[in-house]
């Protein structure tokens, strides 16, 4: 009883942890007019109010918003095509609680199985033996290099640019450094010129 007031007052965390993992990056109009992809986002949970948090600034709001391989764990990124990223996630993704938020681990996933948003195709390519996802590909509509992507991803605890690899090529990304946010030694720097 005595943290739900805490927790009706805080919802996603304590202040110094969601204002660590919320996006602080400055866009001009032309995100409108983009898919925001966020490569791997430390908490689905945060990045998911990318939208909400901008409409309440009044910042330009993300034409839509895409989270690719959510949560803690170091991820492996292979381009396969033109269009088609696979990310294997160490130790399976939906591996941090608060990500299972989004889907009860009551309900495993098997391999194959797809969803198709708007713009994309997540299928599932192999599983962990609790039944979640462990590798999965995301076939986009257009060229990775696209003008109506605009990618981020996370390192040093903050979002950053990304560059799509070349096809064929792999390319690891380290854990989040949590450690870093929790002691509230982020500051957001990144802007539009960077």
């Amino acid at each position: 009883p005595v943290l739900l007031v805490f927790n009706a007052a805080n919802p996603t965390g304590p202040r110094v942890i969601r204002d660590s993992l919320y996006l602080h990056t400055a866009f001009g109009p032309e995100i409108a007019e983009q898919d925001l992809i966020l490569v791997n986002p430390p908490s689905q949970m945060h990045a998911a109010y990318v939208s909400l948090t901008r409409a309440y600034d009044g910042l330009p709001i993300p034409r839509g918003v895409r989270m690719l391989a959510p949560g803690l764990s170091p991820i492996e990124i292979e381009r396969t095509d033109e269009r088609t990223l696979v990310i294997a996630a160490e130790g399976g993704y939906m591996n941090w609680v608060l990500d299972r938020l989004f889907r009860n681990e009551v309900y495993p996933i098997s391999a194959g199985y797809q969803v198709e948003l708007d713009g994309f195709t997540v299928t599932v390519l192999e599983v962990t033996g609790d039944g979640r996802p462990l590798v999965a590909s995301f076939e986009f509509a257009e060229p990775l290099e696209s003008e109506s992507y605009r990618w981020l991803y996370w390192k040093e605890g903050r979002f950053l640019p990304w560059t799509p690899i070349a096809v064929g090529q792999k390319v690891r990304m380290a854990p989040p450094e949590l450690g870093r946010m929790l002691r509230g030694n982020y500051k957001p720097t990144l802007s539009d010129a960077e």
